[in-house]
């Protein structure tokens, strides 16, 4: 089996029901750091509780964000994945 595509990067955030999704707070905080440290490139999983609970992405996401993967704990469909120009890797079945 081939190993699945992934954006390299540097620093990966766990993000628990906080960015992109909602603005402030936590958000706020995570964004000026990605956003103020444009030599590392970031990945970011967010968790959250279900895609109900969540509007779209609240912030313009920066270049050095180079993956975002979004995990839904309570929704039969699981997961999304979203980045503009990224693709989720995807595991292949044996």
């Amino acid at each position: 089996m081939p190993e699945p595509q992934t954006a390299e990067c540097d620093i990966t955030l766990l993000l628990e029901g906080t960015y992109p999704y909602i603005k402030g707070g936590v958000s706020s905080w995570v964004h000026q750091l990605v956003s103020r440290m444009p030599q590392r490139r970031f990945a970011a999983v967010f968790l959250g509780s279900r895609a109900r609970d969540y509007g779209g992405i609240q912030y313009s996401l920066p270049a050095n964000l180079t993956a975002l993967t979004t995990l839904y704990l309570f929704d039969e469909s699981g997961c999304s994945a979203a980045r503009a120009g990224v693709k989720a890797p995807r595991l292949q079945a044996d």
